[in-house]
């Protein structure tokens, strides 16, 4: 595989020292964090959170990377290499997670709702 079926996934806040929750069941205790071994092909919600702040709630997909997919192309050129791109294809090789890395403002309490970017 080219790029292998999974990245690291990272989170930033304004304050930093948020905890940080996914709904993969991954999280950190404080921003800013890097989550590893995260599925390439993964759609799902960040949840950041302090104390005094406002949560933060933003999903997450993946999309086709132009390094992924000239990665699968590349493989076309290789012995086997019509094979190693389907593999790559199938297990999300050529996927990344978007944003990534994610950038969160969190606002006061009591403020305007929060907002992720």
């Amino acid at each position: 595989m080219a790029r292998g079926m999974t990245q690291s996934f990272e989170v930033a806040s304004e304050p930093p020292g948020a905890k940080v929750e996914t709904s993969l069941g991954k999280g950190c205790e404080a921003t800013p964090c890097k989550l590893e071994k995260v599925s390439r092909e993964a759609k799902f919600t960040v949840t950041v959170s302090k104390p005094g702040y406002e949560t933060a709630t933003s999903d997450v997909t993946h999309k086709t990377s132009a390094e992924g997919a000239a990665a699968v192309a590349a493989s076309f050129a290789i012995p086997g290499g019509i094979l190693w791109s389907l593999i790559d294809a199938n297990f999300g090789a050529s996927q990344d997670l978007q944003p990534n890395p994610l950038s969160v403002t969190l606002k006061p309490a009591g403020a305007a709702t929060a907002k992720a970017e």
